[in-house]
């Protein structure tokens, strides 16, 4: 029986596909509309015994993903970073010789590249709510910004209340000061009032239903139990994984989040740079909030606190955090795996001794002291 690889190259509108035999030969090609039953019926003209693979990459084309999925099509995500070099070979880049390089990567590297893991329907959805409350945080602080610089290049002193309904009462005392003066900002700053405490209202019962829902989720709930990890840094750390047994060593997911130290090698040059940065972006800015409260006067002591302080005295408190992120990450993914919660009452001695075999070498658990380079919102809770 012949074997069929395909490629799909997905965009909003319109979807290329190029359909390979087993020595790489075009048997067809072509475009259709990016819609499941559209791409059904172009790969329904072969018998699903024959399909070897049928490769896409990550990003637009994710619902037709899932359905072909559930139809048992061995369908495999590219991740962008690996497919997009294996693409540049060619010398147009073009949708259509974009399908044929898919198909092409999918026979080609099927032995190496295992493709992307496509989260549920759930962590998907939770992600996208994270990532929405993310967006609306940094337009609200530009907002807010905007009006303080405002007041304050006509020497008013408006102080930022994070209270809904504060800015307004603040701001309604700055107006009249300024009006007194003569100056009419009241057009301009109005408005801008308006929308931020709006974006406050709407952020208050988006982080109240995300609290509810980490507390009645058994896995987010189990998380809670770290000490400095709050609800949305649980809510993340869940959604970003998805399934604890894609990691067959609990260290790997520091590397996942790109947590982990960078190592340069060639020839007799050797040299470990700064944290990778790899993975979600979102989700290492709460790991390292998270890692950040911890360290802080006002949380309470325990094991791993204290082998964070111990660090920060060897090398810096920046340095630190990133660490104790990467740790945080370690021992949250060895904690849904046993279903265990945190316990903070033993002895630093055991505890480390626990920590180091869940997390195995000493530089996955921070030891190799990474350059800090992660921006970390502080705005942001953990």
């Amino acid at each position: 029986m012949p074997e069929y690889w395909i490629g799909l190259d997905t965009g909003y509108d319109s979807t290329s596909f190029c359909v390979t035999d087993e020595d790489g030969v075009i048997v067809t090609e072509g475009s259709c509309a990016s819609e499941v039953d559209a791409v059904l019926e172009v790969i329904s003209g072969y018998d699903l015994a024959s399909l070897r693979q049928i490769s896409i990459e990550a990003g637009v084309g994710t619902h037709i993903v899932r359905r072909l999925r559930a139809l048992d099509y061995p369908v495999c995500v590219h991740e962008t970073r690996r497919s997009g070099k294996f693409l540049a070979i060619s010398r147009s880049k073009t949708d259509q010789n974009d399908a044929i390089g898919l198909a092409q990567f999918g026979r080609l590297a099927r032995e190496v590249d295992a493709g992307v893991f496509v989260k549920s329907l759930e962590c998907q959805n939770l992600r996208t709510r994270l990532t929405a409350r993310h967006k609306l945080i940094e337009l609200r602080m530009a907002i807010e910004g905007l009006v303080q610089s405002i007041v304050r290049l006509h020497g008013g002193k408006l102080k930022l209340s994070r209270r809904i309904g504060g800015l307004t009462e603040d701001i309604e005392v700055q107006l009249a000061a300024l009006s007194a003066d003569g100056l009419d900002v009241e057009s301009d700053v109005r408005p801008l009032v308006t929308i931020a405490e709006a974006i406050r209202s709407l952020l208050a019962d988006l982080d109240r239903r995300l609290k509810d829902m980490v507390k009645s989720h058994p896995v987010c709930s189990l998380l809670l139990t770290v000490p400095g990890v709050g609800p949305i840094t649980a809510a993340s750390y869940y959604s970003a994984v998805g399934s604890p047994d894609r990691f067959k060593n609990n260290r790997d997911v520091g590397s996942y989040f790109g947590l982990a130290p960078i190592l340069r090698q060639s020839g007799r040059y050797s040299r470990q740079g700064g944290i990778s940065k790899m993975g979600s972006k979102l989700t290492r800015i709460h790991l390292v909030t998270a890692a950040t409260v911890l360290l802080s006067k006002s949380h309470s002591d325990c094991a791993l606190r204290q082998w964070g302080i111990d660090l920060a005295k060897r090398t810096s408190r920046k340095k630190a955090q990133i660490a104790l992120a990467r740790k945080l990450a370690v021992v949250m993914l060895a904690m849904w795996k046993s279903g265990e919660k945190f316990d903070q009452h033993r002895g630093s001695q055991q505890n480390e001794a626990s920590l180091g075999k869940m997390a195995g070498p000493d530089h996955a658990l921070g030891t190799g002291h990474p350059s800090p380079q992660e921006v970390v919102r502080t705005g942001l809770p953990a």
